[in-house]
């Protein structure tokens, strides 16, 4: 089984109009409302390659309750701790030209309490599963190493951690030593404190995260492709041509891919 963690998730609101105009009232009968957060959509990728998946995080409110509607809708397996406050709307105004526009609530406190109860909640399933993949960003009241806890208590079980995060998440993350890293060349440069351009400078930034115990750092560029880092070896990863419709999501579909390999102990 696999876990995945969503710290900070929200109801994912989109709608899709021709154009958006500012200061007037607009209609939308295209719209739709999932259970979202990074986490969550590596769950539904882990589904639908048949993979047995536990989801888990914090939720609240009336707004909690409905996103657990829409995860058993989409028959996601999940245990949440509860919380006092209210679970984030995000809104994403699509246009018919392919530009978006999103609206991100930054979500709720956790407080101690609720924080010890989810890692007592988390040295459980811990111990009862075959991989860990944390994603997204940290909620308000975690600490900026709660990533690192997080891996160093999944280390403990001997169970491999995935990270999928940004900014001080990912490098505070890096050192608990996960198992598996993905930052965008954005986020590598960001981590770096440098502009990185050439594929020998993303190989050197990687190289220097495996030497602090990071088995496997993984660089996704888009269009261009990825660059998997090990101690020994690297691989060059391109992309098919095709014509883009969204990338929301194929970040976190990665992601997927490597949990259900790592499962199956692929090469």
């Amino acid at each position: 089984m696999i876990l995945t963690i969503t710290l900070n998730p929200a109801i994912d609101s989109s709608y899709q109009i021709d154009s958006l105009e500012v200061d007037t009232v607009m209609r939308c009968d295209n719209y739709d409302k999932t259970a979202g957060g990074k986490g969550l959509n590596v769950s539904r990728i882990l589904k639908k390659l048949d993979m047995e998946i536990n989801a888990t995080g914090f939720v609240g409110g009336k707004n909690g309750e409905y996103f657990l509607e829409l995860l058993e809708k989409d028959g996601v397996e999940s245990e949440f701790v509860s919380i006092g406050g209210n679970t984030r709307i995000c809104i994403a105004i699509i246009g018919k030209d392919g530009t978006q526009t999103e609206i991100l609530e930054t979500g709720p406190t956790i407080n101690r309490n609720e924080e010890e109860i989810f890692l007592e909640r988390y040295l459980k399933l811990v111990k009862n599963v075959d991989l860990v993949c944390a994603s997204g960003s940290l909620p308000k009241g975690l600490a900026k190493d709660f990533y690192e806890k997080l891996a160093r208590l999944s280390n403990e079980s001997g169970t491999p951690f995935l990270l999928d995060s940004s900014g001080e998440s990912l490098k505070n993350g890096i050192k608990g030593k996960p198992y598996l890293i993905k930052p965008n060349i954005d986020e590598l440069r960001d981590f770096a404190g440098q502009d990185i351009e050439s594929e020998s400078e993303i190989v050197s930034v990687a190289r220097n995260i495996i030497a602090t115990g990071v088995k496997y750092v993984v660089i996704s560029m888009g269009k261009d492709g990825a660059i998997l880092v090990t101690e020994k070896r690297v691989y060059r990863g391109s992309a098919p041509n095709i014509e883009a419709v969204n990338p929301v999501g194929s970040g976190d579909s990665m992601m997927g891919g490597f949990c259900k390999a790592i499962h199956d102990e692929m090469s």
